[in-house]
């Protein structure tokens, strides 16, 4: 939408960076959008975040002077791979604090990715780009560029609910957080699919896969933590991006924090029917046990309440190692059941 140049000031003598819109002279939605940007901007001071100076139409253009930040971007650092450890804690809470002040000025951008944050020659992190941002009161969007259920954003690093055009949350950014730091992670982001149609499928429906599973030497507390953040429900995710912030401090320092049992009260939502085993030795009854099984996820999908894991993404953990946290945590469901079935005479045991 937009060229930035880099200028000199000759008022102030420093480097500038000059932002301006392209082709869109006519687009008032887009004009907005930018006018928006830099009222947006102009609120924020943090180190973090670029600095806005001014903003200044002359001869039926919008320009936006901001703060020139030498280096590159997340985006181009990723394109060697994953990141070392130390960097990627460093890094991510450094995004948080600076995404945590940006929405304690009731600010959310909307649009966080690796491609908006920049990293200085010295390797700190300033995110940039808050065209689509909203402005919030009460953790809630107050206004809207867009209108209800118009899907806004960078589609690999959306939350569920931003596809349904309802990102007016905090914890919308929390998820885009999260993606951006399972991609310093891992080195891929959480759903790779090559058609946008395919993608939004899996991002609405399928979990992420553990970050452990593509880096096994990662702590699991960062494992936990990149789990909440990609949760499919707003509610489950940390709620803030300082909870985000300190919990990977926590990391750094050693100093892992135990995870609470879930309230006994805590309803489940969703469930997974692990393949009943076989315990008979005949393997005859394994067309026993899958039926089993198939009975069982049948019987609670009928209860409208529940959602029920599919027999077909159920049946790749037959045999696994995985404990029952890692399976129901790769799934996104609170509950996993397990068993086993044998059939004796007319008896089933």
């Amino acid at each position: 939408m937009g060229e930035v140049w880099k200028a000199h000031d000759a008022n102030l003598d420093r480097v500038v960076a000059i932002k301006m819109l392209r082709g869109a002279l006519d687009d008032a939605t887009a004009r907005e959008r930018f006018r928006r940007e830099a009222r947006v901007l102009s609120r924020l001071s943090h180190p973090g975040i670029a600095t806005v100076f001014d903003f200044a139409p002359q001869e039926g253009a919008d320009f936006l002077i901001m703060e020139y930040v030498p280096g590159g971007t997340l985006e181009a650092r990723l394109g060697a791979g994953r990141l070392p450890l130390a960097t990627v804690l460093d890094l991510g809470s450094a995004i948080s604090d600076a995404l945590e002040n940006a929405h304690r000025h009731g600010v959310l951008h909307r649009d966080l990715k690796p491609g908006n944050v920049m990293l200085t020659d010295d390797g700190q992190p300033k995110i940039l780009d808050f065209g689509l941002a909203v402005l919030i009161a009460g953790g809630k969007a107050t206004g809207r560029m867009t209108h209800s259920g118009t899907i806004v954003g960078s589609l690999p690093y959306m939350a569920p609910e931003q596809l349904f055009g309802e990102a007016d949350d905090v914890r919308t950014d929390v998820y885009a957080l999260g993606a951006m730091l399972f991609e310093m992670v891992t080195g891929q982001r959480p759903f790779i699919k090559s058609r946008p149609e395919a993608l939004m499928f899996a991002i609405i429906n399928n979990a992420a896969p553990a970050a452990r599973s593509i880096r096994p030497d990662i702590p699991d507390e960062l494992d936990r933590l990149l789990a909440q953040c990609l949760d499919k429900d707003p509610a489950r995710r940390p709620a803030s991006a300082t909870m985000v912030a300190e919990s990977l401090r926590r990391i750094r320092e050693g100093k892992a924090a135990a995870t609470p049992p879930p309230p006994a009260s805590e309803a489940i939502r969703a469930i997974a029917v692990l393949p009943l085993r076989n315990v008979s030795q005949d393997p005859a009854q394994e067309y026993f046990a899958d039926g089993m099984t198939e009975a069982i996820i049948s019987d609670l999908a009928h209860i409208r309440a529940l959602r029920v894991i599919s027999r077909t993404s159920a049946m790749r953990y037959k045999g696994t190692g995985l404990s029952i946290p890692e399976i129901a945590r790769e799934l996104n469901v609170e509950a996993v059941l397990e068993g086993s079935a044998l059939l004796v005479g007319n008896r089933v045991g």
